[in-house]
């Protein structure tokens, strides 16, 4: 695994974390709640090949989220 896919696994899951986790306590959320909203990533070019497949993940595993991008030199 190239150094670039597993720094944006790494990034994805602390994205994805963010979007679920209370603020209050640390726990996933309950099966009976809804995720949802969009995200805009603002990552660095050289993560435009993983970031998109990571998205497609985490929209597949909770619909109703966006995650939209921002890549840059």
């Amino acid at each position: 695994m190239r150094i670039g896919h597993l720094a944006g696994a790494l990034v994805a899951s602390v994205i994805a974390s963010v979007m679920v986790l209370s603020p209050a306590h640390a726990t996933t959320p309950a099966a009976n709640s809804a995720v949802t909203g969009s995200i805009t990533v603002s990552a660095a070019s050289s993560l435009v090949d993983v970031f998109p497949v990571i998205a497609k993940a985490f929209q597949k595993r909770y619909p109703g989220t966006s995650v939209r991008f921002n890549f840059a030199g």
